[in-house]
C-alpha cells in the first residue's frame, strides 16, 4: 500500500494488495501473484500486465455499498480494475436541500400590511415600490455551505442567487408572491468539482390570522452542471447533464410584543424537494462512467426564532437561531456503466 509509479513483479508469488487510494500512475506487471483490490475512497484506475493469466486470482472488496469495482479484459493479459465511489456522482441529500430553499424564497417577500416592509429571512437586498395592491421586489445574495455527504466525504458549495417578482395583499387579506431567479453555484468534494447554474420560478401565498401567519410557497427550477471527477491512475472524468428541481413548503411564525425597538418572531416550516437528474456519460478518462436518471427526495423540517432591532436610520438588524431536520426519503441509487458493465 502507498505511492508508486509503477510496480513489477517478476517470478516467484504471493499476494499484491492494492487500496482505491493508493497512487499508481503507471503499469502494473504480475506473474504468478494473486491481487486484493480494496475500495475504500475515491475512484481509482489500475492497469495491469499479467504475463500468466491463467495464474494467480483478482479479488475484488468494497468498504461500503456506495463502492463498486469494474474490469475491462477480465482474465486476459491487459486487465484494468476501476473503482468508482458513487458519493462523488450522486446528489447529496443535503445539496439538493439547499438547492430547494434557494429556489423557495418568494414567501420572504410576503408582506401582510399596506406599507413595503423587510420580512423573515431576506438575506439580501429588496426594494420595492407601491403600485396598486402589489410591488415590484429584487431580492440578492450569496451564501457559503458545508455539507457532509458521508463520514469521509464533505461538500463545500457557495451559491450567489437573484431573483425578481411581484408580491402584495388583496381586499381578502391574501398575501401573494410571484418571482422569477436565477442562481450559479460552484463547489468541491474530496475528489470533484462542479459548477451549477439554474433558471426557477417560485410562488408564495401567506395569510396572517391574528398573531400567526401561515404560508405556502411552491417553487420550480431547470438546473444546468458541468463537473469533474478525479480517478487515480487516469485523467479527469468530465461531466455535463441537465436537472429539474421541484419544492414546496408549509410554514407557520408567530410574533411576540417584546418592546418598541425589538421584535421576536417565532417559525416552523416543512420542506419538499425533488431533483432528477438526467442521464449522461462521462469523458476523457480512462474509464468513464454513464449514469442512469438519478432522482433525489429530501424532506426537512426547521424550527427557530428570529430577534431584529429597528435602527435609527429606519433600518433593521436580524439575528436567528434555528433548528434543521432532513431526511432522505428512501436510497438514492444509481445504476453507474463502466466498460460496458452496470
Amino acid at each position: 500500500n502507498g505511492d508508486a509509479y509503477a510496480i513489477f513483479l517478476g517470478s516467484g508469488n504471493g499476494t499484491l494488495n492494492l487500496r482505491s487510494t493508493d497512487q499508481v500512475q503507471g503499469l502494473i506487471r504480475v506473474q504468478d501473484h494473486n491481487v486484493n483490490l480494496d475500495a475504500v475512497s475515491g475512484g481509482a484506475v489500475f492497469r495491469f500486465e499479467d504475463a500468466a493469466p491463467d495464474s494467480g486470482e483478482f479479488v475484488t472488496n468494497v468498504s461500503d455499498d456506495r463502492f463498486g469495482w469494474f474490469v475491462d479484459d477480465e482474465g486476459g493479459t491487459a486487465p484494468i480494475y476501476a473503482s468508482v465511489d458513487v458519493a462523488e456522482i450522486a446528489p447529496s441529500a443535503n445539496l439538493v436541500a439547499f438547492y430547494g430553499d434557494v429556489i423557495g424564497r418568494s414567501a420572504d417577500t410576503l408582506s401582510f400590511e399596506p406599507e413595503v416592509q423587510v420580512t423573515r429571512n431576506a438575506t439580501g437586498g429588496i426594494s420595492g415600490f407601491s403600485s396598486g395592491a402589489f410591488r415590484p421586489y429584487v431580492l440578492i445574495d450569496g451564501e457559503s455551505r458545508r455539507f457532509e455527504n458521508t463520514s469521509e466525504i464533505d461538500t463545500d458549495v457557495t451559491v450567489f442567487n437573484g431573483s425578481a417578482g411581484f408580491s402584495g395583499q388583496l381586499e381578502n387579506g391574501l398575501a401573494l408572491s410571484l418571482g422569477l431567479g436565477v442562481f450559479k453555484s460552484n463547489g468541491e468534494t474530496d475528489s470533484s468539482d462542479f459548477d451549477t447554474e439554474g433558471l426557477y420560478v417560485d410562488a408564495a401565498i401567506g395569510r396572517q390570522i391574528g398573531a400567526y401567519a401561515v404560508e405556502a410557497g411552491l417553487g420550480y427550477g431547470w438546473l444546468s452542471t458541468d463537473r469533474s471527477r478525479q480517478i487515480i491512475g487516469s485523467t479527469q472524468a468530465q461531466a455535463d447533464f441537465d436537472s429539474t428541481l421541484l419544492t414546496a413548503h408549509l410554514g407557520v411564525e408567530r410574533t411576540f410584543d417584546v418592546s418598541d425597538a425589538f421584535g421576536l418572531l417565532g417559525f416552523g416550516t416543512v420542506r419538499y424537494t425533488r431533483q432528477k437528474d438526467d442521464a449522461y456519460t462521462e469523458t476523457g478518462a480512462i474509464a468513464n462512467a454513464s449514469i442512469d436518471e438519478v432522482t433525489t427526495e429530501v424532506v426537512e423540517a426547521r424550527l427557530g426564532i428570529e430577534l431584529d432591532k429597528k435602527l435609527n436610520n429606519g433600518g433593521t438588524v436580524f439575528g436567528e437561531f434555528s433548528g434543521v431536520v432532513r431526511n432522505n426519503l428512501g436510497d438514492t441509487n444509481a445504476d453507474v456503466t463502466v466498460f460496458s458493465t452496470t
